[in-house]
C-alpha cells in the first residue's frame, strides 16, 4: 500500500478517502491511522431516486380501533350482507406479520359522502354508527371546548382541529393512507416490515397481499419483485437500520425519512448479479415456506437463528448478504457501513442517473 500526496502544514479542504479501489469517494474531517474515515451518518442525504416516486408507507390507523377491526363473526355477517367491498384482512403490526396470529379484519370505507356511504354499506355503517360515531363527535365537543378557552386567552393561538375534523367523516380512518392503496395497484404483494424491529435479530420482510391491509405499526414498501426483497431483506440493509433508525426503548423502530430515504440501492448491478440476488431471495423464501409447512412460524425461524447450529435458513440468508454485496461492488472485508455512506454522499450530489429501489435495467 502507498500513500501519497502528504502536505506539510495546514489543510483546510476536505480529506478525501478512496474506497473500494477508488470506486466510492468519501469526503470526511479526519482519516485515522487505521486508514478509516470518521464519518456521521446523520450527514446521510435523502435521496430524490428513493422519494419519487413514493414507496414506502406507515400502514393505516383506523382509530376508534374496536369499532373498524373486527373478527370472523362479524365479517362474515357483513360479508354476507353484500358488504365485502369494505372488509379487508388486516395485519395490525410487526407482531401480526411474524407470530401467525389469528386473522382479524377491517373496515374501510373509501366514501367521503354520508349519504353515499350508507346507501352503499348500510350495516357496516349502522356498526359504525353504534361504535364509533358517538366517541367521535365527543372527542370534537371537547375540543372545540378547549380551543375556545385556548384562543379566549390568546386570540392568535394556534390550536389543533384534527379531532373536529374527524368527526365531520367519523365513518372513515383516522389516517386511510389513500396513497399506499393507489400504490398497490398492479402488484400482486407489498413487502411488510415491523416498524418496531429487534436489534439483534436479522430483519424479517414478509410479501403481504396486497388485499390484506396493513396497520400502522407496518412499514410498508409498495414494490413486489424478488430482487426488492433480497436487497431489504440483505444484512447491508440491516446495517443501515442500525445506525440510521430511531429507537424505542431498546427496540429499533424502521422510520421511513431517516432509514428508506437515504439508504443507496446498488448503482450499477449486472444481469448476472441481478440474477444471484433473485436466486438467493427465492432460496430464502422456499427455506421459510419448509419451515412454516413443518409448523414453526417466521418468529420462531429467526429467533432460532440467532443461536449458532447449522440451519438452512442461516445459510440461505448468508448467500443472498454475498450476493447482495456483488451487485453493489462493496468490499466484503471493508466496513460496510462507511462504503454505504460513500454511495449515499456520491448519489446525492449527482443524482440525474441515480437508481433507486425495484428491481433495475441491467448494466452493460
Amino acid at each position: 500500500m502507498s500513500i501519497v500526496n502528504w502536505i506539510k502544514g495546514e489543510w483546510d479542504q476536505p480529506r478525501v478517502l478512496w474506497l473500494n479501489e477508488g470506486d466510492l469517494r468519501l469526503e470526511t474531517d479526519q482519516i485515522h491511522s487505521s486508514l478509516k474515515a470518521t464519518i456521521d451518518v446523520r450527514q446521510a442525504g435523502k435521496l430524490t431516486a428513493n422519494t419519487k416516486p413514493k414507496r414506502i408507507f406507515q400502514g393505516q390507523t383506523p382509530g376508534d380501533a374496536k369499532g373498524f377491526v373486527i373478527d370472523q363473526a362479524a365479517h362474515d355477517e357483513l360479508v354476507a350482507a353484500g358488504e365485502g367491498a369494505v372488509i379487508h384482512e388486516w395485519v395490525a403490526g410487526g407482531t401480526d406479520l411474524i407470530n401467525g396470529k389469528s386473522r382479524s379484519y377491517v373496515i374501510d370505507i373509501p366514501e367521503d359522502d354520508l349519504t353515499l356511504a350508507t346507501t352503499r354499506y348500510p350495516k357496516t355503517m349502522q356498526r359504525l354508527r353504534e361504535m364509533v360515531m358517538g366517541p367521535r363527535l365527543a372527542d370534537a365537543a371537547r375540543q372545540a371546548q378547549e380551543n375556545a378557552a385556548i384562543l379566549a386567552a390568546n386570540p392568535r393561538a394556534r390550536v389543533n382541529t384534527d379531532k373536529i375534523g374527524r368527526a365531520e367523516y367519523w365513518w372513515r380512518h383516522h389516517r386511510r393512507r389513500a396513497e399506499m392503496i393507489a400504490a398497490f395497484e398492479g402488484l400482486d404483494h407489498y413487502l411488510g416490515i415491523g416498524r418496531v424491529t429487534t436489534p439483534t435479530r436479522r430483519m424479517i420482510v414478509v410479501p403481504v397481499p396486497t388485499h390484506v391491509r396493513p396497520g400502522d405499526l407496518v412499514s410498508v414498501v409498495a414494490l413486489d419483485d424478488t430482487y426488492s426483497f433480497g436487497v431489504v431483506s440483505s444484512s447491508i440493509h440491516k446495517a443501515w437500520l442500525d445506525v440510521r433508525c430511531s429507537t424505542l426503548g431498546v427496540a429499533n423502530r424502521y422510520t421511513s425519512s431517516t432509514v428508506w430515504d437515504t439508504f443507496p440501492w446498488p448503482q450499477a448491478p449486472t444481469a448476472a448479479h441481478i440474477d444471484a440476488v433473485e436466486a438467493a431471495a427465492q432460496k430464502v423464501l422456499d427455506v421459510r415456506q419448509e419451515l412454516f409447512e413443518a409448523g414453526s412460524t417466521l418468529e420462531q425461524m429467526y429467533n432460532a437463528i440467532r443461536v449458532e447450529g447449522r440451519s438452512a435458513l442461516r445459510s440461505a440468508h448468508e448467500i443472498l448478504d454475498a450476493a447482495v454485496l456483488n451487485a453493489y461492488g462493496f468490499d466484503s472485508k471493508a466496513d460496510i457501513v462507511e462504503q454505504l455512506f460513500a454511495l449515499n454522499r456520491t448519489i446525492a450530489a449527482d443524482e440525474v442517473v441515480a437508481r433507486g429501489p425495484g428491481r433495475p435495467v441491467p448494466a452493460t
